[in-house]
């Protein structure tokens, strides 16, 4: 249908937004929630519970879409109500700014809504490719990261010297964002032709899918432990770069130069990767992530947190591009919805952990001790990531 068209500029305003987003729930939730007197446990309970709805979330969205009749549930007419909903909860938290069950519920609900809409956006790209489009996701993945990096310079300079009232105020500007771009793509993937659902087959259930597919569950494992350490930074950010000596001001830097780093991998993935396996590039990265976690846990200063993000781009920076490549060769189509949610709500599953966890011991242990637990938790990830990964062709 597509005959080759290139989507990649249209996709890549349709990625950016959920990135900017990702920034604002995720590495901001601590400084607002901390600014309503919340303690790192209590805002570890919110994070987790959001983050754990959003992990259910996002799956049970993509089990409904794979598994229903072509006209009844697809991404398209899926995205609206999720980001109506994410809309509703940003409000309520601009009208009570402060610490109680509403802020705590409200806040919990953006963070599950704003992940699942990933899951959408990954369903929305492998319709547009299998209805024949062109698209580059690393080069349009790179420009979430541009956008997660301009979001957070943003929002720590207006909450440094402004409010933390910021960060729902950005949510809100971006919620709205996310729906203009989301209609503009929706154009190439509201029609695919009748009949192709039965054409292609009916997905499985989660179970079936789950039990069919033992080996990209070692995967999906691997990225939980993984992204467990990777989520004990970035969650409690704030923590380990006041342990060093810097302030919110330095966070919202280091935060975008982590996101800055990671870009130039993402962009030119697909001619970094050239005449490499993806298989090959994404057990490297997952490696990668386990050097990242050592050199941040041994990070003394903000100086030294910053040369460490420079390994952010062969961690993260590969994987992002090499996971849904991954998935996209060895789960057939009917799937690949489950499938690249269940792969991305990993990494959401592993902030539930790590808020819960890591929140928790923040709280009884010095900030070293906690990200030197993490890495080794990484080194478990990384060894499960190796034995998981299965060859691919390409």
């Amino acid at each position: 249908m597509g005959k080759g068209q290139s989507l990649t500029g249209i996709y890549s305003c349709e990625q950016t937004p959920f990135w900017m987003s990702l920034c604002v729930f995720s590495s901001f939730c601590a400084v607002y929630l901390q600014s309503l007197g919340y303690s790192n446990a209590e805002l570890g309970i919110v994070m987790a519970c959001g983050t754990l709805a959003g992990s259910l979330l996002g799956p049970w969205l993509s089990s409904l879409i794979d598994q229903s009749d072509h006209d009844r549930i697809t991404a398209v007419s899926t995205m609206p109500p999720v980001l109506a909903l994410e809309a509703l909860a940003i409000v309520i938290l601009l009208v009570f700014p402060v610490r109680g069950i509403v802020t705590s519920v409200a806040f919990a609900a953006f963070t599950a809504l704003s992940t699942s809409v990933n899951s959408i956006n990954l369903k929305l790209y492998t319709d547009a490719v299998y209805s024949g489009y062109s698209i580059d996701y690393g080069m349009a993945r790179s420009m979430g990261s541009l956008g997660y990096v301009l979001t957070s310079f943003a929002v720590g300079f207006m909450c440094q010297h402004i409010s933390a009232r910021a960060v729902p105020v950005t949510g809100l500007v971006i919620c709205i964002l996310q729906y203009v771009t989301f209609r503009n793509f929706a154009r190439y993937v509201s029609s695919d032709a009748p009949g192709e659902k039965a054409e292609q087959g009916e997905g499985h259930g989660m179970m079936a899918f789950l039990m069919r597919n033992k080996r990209f569950c070692l995967i999906l494992a691997a990225t939980v432990l993984v992204f467990f350490a990777h989520n004990t930074l970035c969650n409690f950010f704030i923590n380990v770069v006041k342990n060093v000596g810097g302030d919110t001001g330095d966070m919202g830097v280091l935060n975008g130069l982590m996101a800055f780093f990671e870009m130039p991998a993402i962009f030119f993935y697909s001619r970094i990767t050239r005449g490499r396996k993806t298989s090959a590039v994404l057990r490297f990265a997952f490696i990668m992530f386990t050097v990242k976690a050592a050199a941040l846990a041994a990070a003394a200063s903000v100086g030294q947190i910053a040369a460490a993000e420079i390994l952010q781009a062969p961690a993260f920076g590969l994987y992002s591009g090499a996971i849904v490549l991954y998935v996209d060769e060895v789960i057939p189509h009917e799937d690949s919805a489950k499938a690249q949610s269940l792969a991305f709500t990993m990494t959401m599953l592993a902030s539930v952990f790590a808020s819960t966890i890591s929140g928790h011991l923040y709280d009884i242990m010095p900030v070293g001790r906690v990200l030197w637990i993490a890495c080794a938790v990484s080194l478990a990830g990384s060894i499960l990531a190796v034995m998981g990964v299965r060859k691919t062709r390409r």
